[in-house]
């Protein structure tokens, strides 16, 4: 059987960016979400600690509009 896999929304981005810098554990990040921990390990690993180290200071959703 086949897998379907669904990427993260800007939304769920900007929670997850959010609740890590709230310090909430990935665990609780990813019950809230309702996604497995390790897609949220991988989100922070690749996404969220790059961006805030590059655009800290800059609304998420300004900059994606800015580039759209």
């Amino acid at each position: 059987m086949a897998r379907s896999f669904v990427h993260l929304s800007l939304e769920e981005r900007r929670v997850i960016a959010r609740m890590h810098g709230e310090k909430s554990t990935q665990a609780e990040i990813a019950r809230t979400l309702r996604r497995d921990r390790s897609t949220i390990c991988r989100e922070l690993r690749r996404h969220v600690r790059r961006q805030a180290g590059l655009f800290a200071g800059i609304d998420l959703g300004l900059l994606q509009s800015l580039v759209q």
